[in-house]
């Protein structure tokens, strides 16, 4: 793994972790560890730590070892607290070690506006392209980012998951107002994303059905047009949001497309973040929908699932 994706990934948790290991530490000052419901305490933090760290850092080598290190404290058959605790405090350390290292030696650490897209792993030059082309349509055609004033400026491309790092050229408002209508797209996509989903479950249903063909055929066309209103539905809410009026019927037709195609990448993996160094406030817009990317995950799933159980 690149040392810049070990950052990204550090950079993003810290937060969690730092919160996670000084409860630790509290809890261990305050607590009397003869008392069940003390040393349940103390353990509850140390599971939910390491899980969290698990998920989100499992990944970085350096940081993978320290883990293996702690489940092995936490699968003793009777968990030794300071060992525990010390073992925590590496894991703590490897976090802010990684973070110090790209931070002084590569990263600047000034506060500046972008997006980082991160395009699932692959050899394949042909889905490479695919991915490329729709996120170019996407940003130069969707009228909801057309803006005179702010563009996206390619910095660097990272390798690992590829990821494509791009700086705002614009000022920090018009820049801001730029990315919260990136946030508000992508989450509007998601939501179609749900409504598609849905609507291919009840059109598979309706094809397991044991009614006329014919009967089928109207119930189905009804379920796409249902759908076609969730997206007019959507992109008028997008428009309320953004405080874009979209003018005219091509215009509508490149809002219609740009989600379809933002919808099948998300579908595919791709994620957008907020760059690490953006200020706060912009962070704090893309933050609901870094979580969504593991919730709606999880949730679609099992959506496809039901369809597929269904086409079988």
């Amino acid at each position: 793994m690149k040392l810049r994706e070990a950052y990204d990934k550090c950079k993003r948790a810290y937060g969690t972790i730092d919160f996670y290991y000084n409860s630790l530490v509290q809890s261990s000052k305050n607590t009397d560890f003869n008392k069940k419901a003390s040393l349940q305490e103390f353990n509850v933090i140390c599971d939910s730590c390491y899980e969290f760290a698990k998920e989100e850092l499992g990944e970085i080598p350096f940081i993978s070892s320290c883990l293996e290190y702690i489940e092995e404290c936490m699968t003793c058959e009777r968990r030794d607290i300071d060992s525990l605790a010390g073992a925590f405090f590496i894991l703590y350390q490897r976090v802010q070690c990684i973070l110090s290292l790209y931070e002084s030696t590569i990263y600047p650490v000034d506060e500046e506006l972008g997006l980082d897209i991160k395009i699932p792993k692959t050899d394949n030059l042909t889905d490479l392209k695919k991915y490329i082309d729709g996120l170019e349509f996407i940003f130069s055609k969707c009228p909801f980012f057309q803006n005179s004033e702010a563009s996206l400026k390619l910095k660097a491309v990272e390798n690992g998951s590829i990821l494509l790092l791009f700086g705002i050229a614009a000022s920090l408002a018009v820049g801001s107002v730029f990315l919260n209508n990136i946030a508000a797209f992508i989450d509007k996509c998601f939501v179609i994303r749900s409504h598609k989903l849905t609507c291919e479950m009840q059109k598979q249903m309706v094809k397991n059905a044991e009614m006329d063909e014919k009967e089928k055929e109207e119930i189905i066309k009804s379920v796409d047009k249902l759908y076609k209103v969730y997206v007019q539905k959507t992109i008028k809410e997008l428009e309320e949001e953004t405080g874009y009026q979209i003018r005219d019927g091509d215009e509508r037709g490149r809002a219609e497309q740009s989600m379809e195609k933002m919808e099948r990448l998300l579908d595919k993996g791709v994620q957008i973040y907020s760059s690490i160094n953006s200020p706060e406030e912009i962070k704090a817009v893309f933050a609901p929908i870094e979580m969504r990317y593991l919730e709606i995950e999880k949730g679609l799933k099992q959506i496809e699932e039901k369809i597929d159980m269904d086409s079988e």
